[in-house]
């Protein structure tokens, strides 16, 4: 169901992208720019976390 429920939110955010390069380009390279931003710093925490684990296991 959690699986089911990120395909719909993503398909749904990519209309909702569209429609705002579309009407509104300005706004969406900012808003792009921080989707990128968001995207980068939440992996970089997930991969620290990750070797933080592994380093604790050895």
């Amino acid at each position: 169901m959690r699986n089911f429920i990120i395909v719909i939110v993503t398909i749904l955010s990519g209309l909702a992208y569209g429609w705002c390069i579309v009407k509104y380009p300005i706004t969406a390279q900012i808003i792009a720019g921080g989707m990128g931003l968001s995207f980068l710093f939440i992996m970089m925490v997930a991969f620290y976390q990750l070797k933080k684990e592994n380093n604790n296991e050895k």
